[in-house]
């Protein structure tokens, strides 16, 4: 199982490959259906370079982050040649994972404190099969930055926002299933 979120690398390991004029050649192979949705089809990926961070002709292959579709099928296929003429192939047929999915997440104010707002947030309805799922809570920072306030399987509970009066606070959760592959929400609550 490949999780889209994460670098992918392969290297063709070959023993009699020791000349430097071997010539290597990718391809990516997505499944979908005809369009009577009973046959399945392999679509030769036109995109490939743009999904890889090496080269085309290249022994290793790396595929970037977040390129790959989650929850789909692939087969990545390579062609060597020698020098010599002779040839050889292999393929590799890859998932994807896919990421939580159908949920929501909810903010409210609980409290305000001499020293910050306490809120009160709560997601529901996430499901992924790769169980269980895991949740972060983030405060946005108007400059980009984010601050952890809680992470943990239980997708409730209260988190601290020091030093704060009055407006809007941008939470970021991001929800993990088991394998690690991620999704996020966002979520406003308006501090009075």
């Amino acid at each position: 199982m490949v999780i889209p979120s994460h670098r992918l690398s392969l290297n063709v390991s070959c023993s009699v490959c020791s000349s430097k004029d071997i010539t290597f050649r990718w391809r990516l192979y997505s499944k979908g259906l005809e369009s009577n949705e009973s046959i399945t089809v392999w679509y030769l990926n036109e995109t490939l370079k743009n999904l890889v961070s090496t080269k085309s002709n290249s022994k290793h292959i790396v595929f970037k982050e977040d390129k790959l579709r989650e929850d789909s099928f692939y087969w990545l296929t390579v062609d060597v040649e020698l020098p010599d003429g002779m040839r050889g192939w292999a393929a590799y047929r890859l998932k994807t994972a896919a990421t939580p999915s159908g949920g929501v997440c909810n903010g409210s104010q609980m409290q305000k404190e001499a020293f910050g707002i306490i809120l009160y947030i709560i997601c529901t309805g996430w499901y992924d099969e790769n169980k269980p799922l895991a949740y972060e809570f983030f405060q946005q920072i108007d400059d980009g930055s984010l601050h952890m306030l809680r992470y943990g399987i239980i997708p409730f509970g209260e988190v601290h926002i020091p030093q704060f009066d009055e407006g809007e606070i941008k939470i970021k959760v991001v929800i993990i299933n088991s394998l690690g592959a991620r999704t996020e929400t966002h979520l406003t609550v308006q501090v009075r």
